[in-house]
């Protein structure tokens, strides 16, 4: 089991190398809702240190609501977007001679590609045919893992450790109380249930079975380093750690 981590996004050095300690792989911000040059060119020198898989981390090109905003885009945009920050991490990572695991869409980006065919579509297609050695993290059984797979991409379902779902097994929106789940004995429970059984609790106390090959942690959550060390020692314990 993959543990991953959204970085490079603002957070502390202190805390970047806390977190990376722990993870198996790094999704880092390509300077669309957070990153810059430098950001991720330290990020890349951090994941290569503690033999982290490093990974792209497109968003929109929206700061000021840290990307998590929806905006309009089409299809030509979304190329254009994932094509300008995506490369410049590659770009970076080549430098560094480090390679580059991954793409992982960031936030709102995340969110609205899943939902449009049309752009799960266009999303899979750019990433076959400019990053064809990269994998797609994305969820379960979602319109782009779906996309992914009927192009040949090597992809990777994912849930949220410090995330409620819903009763049909979807994201609650962070707009709701209770969206972002900060009490760790409850974090723990829940992706203990998961690692041990395969099925996620959801908010109305039942359970889903989920294929997810990676759990993400995000760095911005409250106690984010505590949550990424318990998960790594739940994994260790159920014998599912991708820690070599």
């Amino acid at each position: 089991m993959d543990i991953n981590c959204d970085l490079g996004e603002g957070e502390r050095l202190e805390k970047t190398r806390r977190l990376l300690r722990c993870v198996t792989s790094a999704n880092i911000a390509c300077g669309g809702h957070a990153g810059s040059e430098r950001s991720m060119r330290s990020c890349l020198r951090l994941c290569a240190e503690f033999k982290v898989n490093a990974g792209a981390h497109p968003g929109f090109p929206d700061r000021r609501h840290f990307g998590r905003s929806e905006m309009p885009i089409s299809p030509s945009r979304l190329e254009l977007l994932l094509g300008h920050q995506t490369g410049a991490l590659i770009r970076l990572a080549a430098e560094e001679k480090i390679p580059i695991a991954h793409v992982k869409l960031h936030g709102a980006l995340y969110h609205v590609v899943e939902r449009d065919p049309r752009l799960s579509k266009v999303y899979a297609r750019f990433v076959r045919e400019n990053f064809s050695q990269m994998r797609i993290i994305g969820l379960p059984n979602g319109s782009v893992i779906c996309s992914a797979h009927g192009l040949g991409i090597d992809v990777w379902g994912e849930i949220f450790s410090d995330r409620e779902y819903g009763p049909e097994g979807d994201l609650v929106p962070r707009s709701r109380p209770g969206a972002v789940i900060q009490d760790l004995a409850l974090i723990r429970k829940r992706m203990e249930t998961f690692l041990l059984t395969g099925r996620l609790p959801l908010s109305n106390g039942r359970t889903r079975k989920i294929a997810a090959r990676t759990i993400c942690v995000h760095a911005d959550s409250p106690g984010s380093p505590r949550i990424a060390r318990m998960l790594a020692r739940l994994c260790v314990s159920a014998g599912r750690s991708g820690r070599t």
